[in-house]
């Protein structure tokens, strides 16, 4: 018999116009939500990932689980990683999309399809008319992280 799928209970957190919100996710990740951003994401991870949605603004700081990725859904893109420090800044009216990362890797995707991955000390922008994305360089230092 197949077991019954339980319900996942979900929190949305907004951080408004000036102020930033830290959040613990049932993982241990950390997550800083910036200004003007909301989070969307479940009270406990079940399955074979942990996702997460966001709109804004946001760095973090993900626990390590190799057998459960963690993916963020922003806009129309998503972001994948095991276990690694990033930022997200993914607000609609902005017409795109970008993750630097700090520490580890992560993959940009939308929809099935795999873009880029982006390694530490790199940056992604992703062009929500385009579809596309392109590499850059990323200096931690100049960004404050």
């Amino acid at each position: 018999a197949q077991q019954p799928t339980p319900e996942v209970a979900y929190r949305e957190i907004t951080a408004p116009a000036g102020e930033h919100q830290q959040i613990t996710l049932a993982d241990g990740s950390e997550i800083w939500l910036r200004a003007a951003s909301t989070l969307r994401y479940p009270e406990n991870f079940i399955g074979d990932s942990r996702e997460v949605w966001l709109e804004g603004q946001a760095f973090f700081n993900i626990a390590q689980r190799k057998t459960q990725p963690f993916i963020v859904h922003a806009q129309e893109a998503w972001v994948e990683v095991v276990g690694t420090t990033f930022d997200l800044k993914a607000y609609p009216e902005e017409g795109t999309l970008s993750v630097a990362v700090s520490e580890g890797l992560v993959r940009l995707g939308v929809k099935e399809e795999l873009l880029t991955e982006v390694a530490a000390q790199q940056q992604a922008i992703f062009d929500t008319q385009t579809q596309e994305a392109s590499l850059l360089p990323f200096n931690t230092q100049a960004a404050g992280a």
